[in-house]
């Protein structure tokens, strides 16, 4: 026997009932609109990772370690952006990566950052970490070539 029943959200419960000599076998369907968990309940974005480390990456990089948020909003994390702005006038930067580290490249020699990591997934992008310390700021490095002597 096969019943649909409309559910509320747009949502589709489709149940297939067969009885048989070893007792009653049920399978259910749930078919969901973007954006809504399995529960039913309309997913959200994720919480802010938290930035576990920030150091200096090679010329005028760097590079922003941190661990997931412990809520993805009820849909899987698809990615993470690491954003690096200067306290002293330096040019920031951005970055995408599926997971931690991020490296934040093209940054300005000898400037200082501040970071912050934010979580996306298929409901949009989520709040920004705390930003890095003040006193653990990094400054990206230039590396000098030698004069001939």
């Amino acid at each position: 026997m096969l019943n649909d029943e409309g559910m509320h959200d747009g949502q589709v419960q489709s149940r297939v009932t067969a009885r048989g000599g070893h007792g009653l076998v049920v399978w259910r369907c749930d078919h969901r609109r973007r954006g809504e968990s399995a529960a039913g309940a309309t997913a959200t974005v994720p919480a802010a990772p938290a930035i576990t480390a920030v150091k200096a990456a090679g010329l005028n990089s760097i590079t922003v370690a941190f661990a997931a948020p412990g809520d993805d909003g009820g849909t899987r994390i698809v990615s993470y952006r690491a954003t690096c702005t200067s306290t002293d006038g330096g040019v920031g930067g951005a970055h995408n990566a599926s997971r931690s580290p991020i490296r934040v490249p093209s940054l300005t020699g000898n400037a200082t950052y501040t970071c912050t990591v934010s979580a996306n997934n298929a409901v949009g992008s989520g709040p920004a970490s705390t930003p890095s310390l003040q006193g653990s700021c990094v400054r990206a490095l230039r590396l000098r070539r030698a004069s001939p002597r």
